[in-house]
């Protein structure tokens, strides 16, 4: 008798390892196929902005957060400042793609507007700074983020959303064009 449940046990354990493995495959799959409808879904624009932007969503302690975001602000102003907008546009949200509508000089001029710094060579940097800018962090969700950004716009401060997928990988999901 304790034979034939023990039997039994196994296989109801040996079914649910396969079940699972089952599914982990199946949302494997499905996840690979669906990335870009996941990762594209934006939740940041000019009318709600500022209803995020709130003391209770600031960043405080969370310090690897947002050194993470100040590094996805550095590249995504030195990639505007080397000319490279076409990076910088492959980062941007599927629906902010759509807004900007392939013009790529929309860029440039947000660029020009906010963060353009003249290099003179055998001196330092003049003008923009293009280190220790981001100034406030809030969060959105889990995984997106409004970053405040000094400008050389002395009367305002840049806003920038970032979804983070992976600490290294990110989509700006907001511009200020």
């Amino acid at each position: 008798m304790l034979d034939k449940m023990r039997t039994g046990l196994n296989i109801f354990i040996l079914c649910m390892f396969v079940v699972a493995i089952v599914y982990g495959i199946i949302t494997i799959i499905y996840n690979a196929f669906n990335a870009d409808s996941i990762n594209n879904v934006n939740i940041i624009s000019t009318e709600n902005i500022d209803t995020y932007i709130t003391e209770k969503n600031l960043v405080i302690t969370d310090y690897s957060t947002f050194f993470v975001l100040e590094g996805c602000v550095q590249k995504l102003i030195t990639s505007l400042h080397e000319n490279k907008t076409s990076e910088v546009y492959d980062v941007l949200i599927g629906d902010f793609k759509t807004q900007i509508d392939n013009d790529k000089t929309k860029l440039i001029k947000y660029y020009n507007n906010n963060f353009k710094y003249e290099t003179v060579e055998d001196m330092d940097v003049i003008g923009y700074q293009n280190f220790n800018n981001l100034k406030q962090v809030y969060k959105i969700d889990e995984y997106n983020y409004i970053c405040i950004v000094t400008s050389i716009n002395e009367s305002k401060l840049a806003k920038i959303g970032i979804k983070l997928i992976s600490s290294d990988k990110y989509i700006v999901s907001y511009l200020e064009i």
